[in-house]
C-alpha cells in the first residue's frame, strides 16, 4: 500500500519533499489507478496530506527530475484507501510529456485535510520528483519570495500570477511584462551558481501557447536593472534556460518571468559551480 507523507503547505522543508519523492521508483506500487478528474493511471503513486490551513487559491506543481518519467497529478478530498473512490476531485493535470513539469491552481473551499496523488501515466516504473503546494500569492512579489537553500529544486507555476517586478534590461535587449514568481536567496559567502528552468511544453490554458520563460537574478526589487546580476532569455517557447552567475554575500532574488501574459508550469534549479 502506497505510504502517506505531508506535504508542508505554504511553508516548510523543501529538501524533505524532494527526498519523499525519490521513493516513487522502488518503494511504492499502483494503488490508485483511476480518478475521477484525469484518466486512468495505472502506474505506480504515492500520495501526500495537504492540511491545507485557511480557504484560497493554491498552486500545486509536480516536476520529475528524471526524463524517462511522465507524471501525473490529482488532488481530492477523502481518507486513508478510500482516497481512489470519492466523488469529489477538485483538479488534477495530465498534460505533459515525459520529463516535464506539471502545474494546477486548485481552489480550496475551507480550511481541512485533502490529499494529493502523484501518478504514473503509464504502465511504467516510476520515477524521482519533487511537488509543492503554496497559496498563490507565495512568491508573487520580493516581499513574499520563497527563500530557497542551495542546492535548490522547486516547481512552479506563473499561471495566475500578476506582473510586479519591471525589468527593461535584464537580460540586455529583454522585457519582463508578464507574470512572475520570485525566490530569495541568502548567501552568507560569495557563490557561483548554475540556474535552469524548465517550463512546460503546453500553455496553461486551452490554446495558449508553451512558456516563454526568462529568468533573472537581482538584489533590488525597485530597479531590477540596477540590482540585475545576469539573465537569460534566449530559447524560446517551451526551451530550457540556463544561467551561470556570480554573487556576492548578501540577499539577492532569482525570478522567473515572462515577455508577455502566457505563464505556466516550471522547475526551478539551482547548484553551486
Amino acid at each position: 500500500m502506497t505510504g502517506f507523507a505531508l506535504l508542508s503547505v505554504g511553508g516548510g522543508p523543501k529538501e524533505r519533499l524532494a527526498e519523499e519523492g525519490q521513493r516513487l521508483a522502488a518503494l511504492v506500487e499502483n494503488d490508485y489507478g483511476r480518478s475521477n478528474c484525469l484518466a486512468d493511471s495505472p502506474g505506480r503513486d504515492q500520495l501526500f496530506r495537504l492540511d491545507v490551513p485557511a480557504a484560497g487559491r493554491y498552486a500545486v506543481a509536480v516536476a520529475p527530475t528524471g526524463a524517462g518519467f511522465d507524471p501525473m497529478f490529482w488532488v481530492t478530498t477523502g481518507s486513508n484507501c478510500e482516497v481512489a473512490a470519492v466523488s469529489t476531485c477538485l483538479n488534477g493535470r495530465a498534460t505533459e510529456g515525459a520529463g516535464r513539469p506539471e502545474a494546477k491552481l486548485v481552489d480550496f473551499l475551507r480550511a481541512d485535510t485533502f490529499f494529493l496523488v502523484v501518478d504514473a501515466r503509464g504502465d511504467l516504473a516510476g520515477g524521482p520528483f519533487v511537488a509543492t503546494a503554496q497559496p498563490i500569492d507565495r512568491g508573487e512579489t520580493c516581499g513574499t519570495a520563497i527563500p530557497l537553500s542551495l542546492p535548490a529544486r522547486f516547481p512552479g507555476t506563473t499561471e495566475g500570477r500578476l506582473n510586479n517586478l519591471a525589468a527593461q534590461q535584464c537580460p540586455a535587449g529583454s522585457t519582463s511584462i508578464g507574470p512572475e514568481q520570485v525566490f530569495r536567496l541568502d548567501l552568507d559567502a560569495p557563490r557561483s551558481l548554475h540556474i535552469t528552468v524548465l517550463p512546460a511544453a503546453n500553455g496553461a490554458t486551452q490554446g495558449a501557447p508553451a512558456p516563454n520563460p526568462i529568468l533573472y537574478v537581482t538584489n533590488d526589487c525597485e530597479n531590477v536593472d540596477m540590482g540585475c546580476a545576469g539573465g537569460a532569455n534566449a530559447a524560446g517557447l517551451g526551451g530550457a534556460e540556463t544561467l551561470d552567475v556570480d554573487l556576492a554575500a548578501g540577499t539577492w532574488f532569482v525570478v522567473v518571468d515572462h515577455p508577455n501574459n502566457a505563464g505556466g508550469a516550471f522547475l526551478l534549479e539551482i547548484t553551486e559551480r
